[in-house]
């Protein structure tokens, strides 16, 4: 197959199978948003669809942070509760199923404050076998450069490895002046990855809108012809998680 899927119905259903091998993908959106959320469960998907390795490069992420937020997106369950062993009978009984499916997946986090284009390259090449690359923030890679030579380094290494690489993206404040305040390609900095394979971008309407408690959320994702498309989802702000995606 060419493609990975995601675990993400809706999404690979749209990318007509996942992402593909070797493509350049970025989830972009204002902080606060959820893309950090959705990209963890997208390398949560990988990970336990394939069996193989997910890279993510992440200088602001522990190992400790990152087992909690998987597993409480596993499990649906407030990550402080986790913690602090506030769960129910029901609720320990899904705990101890997500930790087992988390001991299956496979997971190299890269929690360096200084990564390079050339640093991801040489992780993917000595990996054998990976499955897909995770970048978070996009920015500890590109800086305030443009970034087209990294991302023509990390393409060729993903095109060798035949691994899709995902960057999160902060994207600029300018937006916040708009009437519309979803993203758009043209918002996209580093200015390199307005060339990507398939931009995401999730919205989150009850950031803006403080009388709303109902997590609605929307996640665009372009193509790299520009075909749009949108699916809905609900975001569950004490799992960090979006659910009920795809929901009618």
């Amino acid at each position: 197959m060419d493609y990975i899927a995601t675990g993400i119905k809706p999404l690979d259903e749209i990318l007509e199978g996942g992402l593909r091998k070797g493509s350049l993908n970025v989830i972009a959106a204002r902080p606060g948003m959820g893309k950090t959320a959705l990209a963890l469960q997208i390398a949560a998907g990988i990970a336990e669809g394939t069996d193989r390795e997910v890279l993510i490069f992440s200088p602001s992420l522990t190992a400790d942070g990152f087992v909690k937020r998987i597993t409480s997106q596993l499990t649906g369950i407030d990550g402080y509760r986790i913690e602090h062993g506030r769960l129910n009978d029901a609720e320990q009984n899904v705990l101890e199923e997500a930790k087992n499916r988390l001991d299956k997946m496979k997971f190299t986090l890269v929690c360096s404050p200084e990564i390079t284009a050339e640093t991801i390259c040489r992780r993917i090449e000595e990996t054998p076998d990976p499955a897909a690359v995770v970048v978070d923030p996009a920015d500890a890679v590109f800086g305030e450069r443009d970034g087209f030579a990294e991302t023509e380094l990390l393409r060729s290494a993903a095109l060798r490895a035949g691994v899709p690489v995902v960057f999160c993206c902060k994207i600029p404040r300018a937006v916040e002046g708009r009437k519309d305040k979803r993203p758009k390609i043209s918002d996209l900095f580093p200015s390199c990855l307005r060339a990507a394979d398939v931009a995401v971008f999730p919205y989150r309407e009850s950031y803006y809108d403080g009388s709303r408690r109902d997590g609605a959320a929307e996640v665009r994702v372009v193509l790299k012809d520009g075909e749009t498309h949108a699916f809905k989802a609900v975001f569950d702000s004490a799992s960090v998680t979006f659910g009920n995606i795809g929901y009618e």
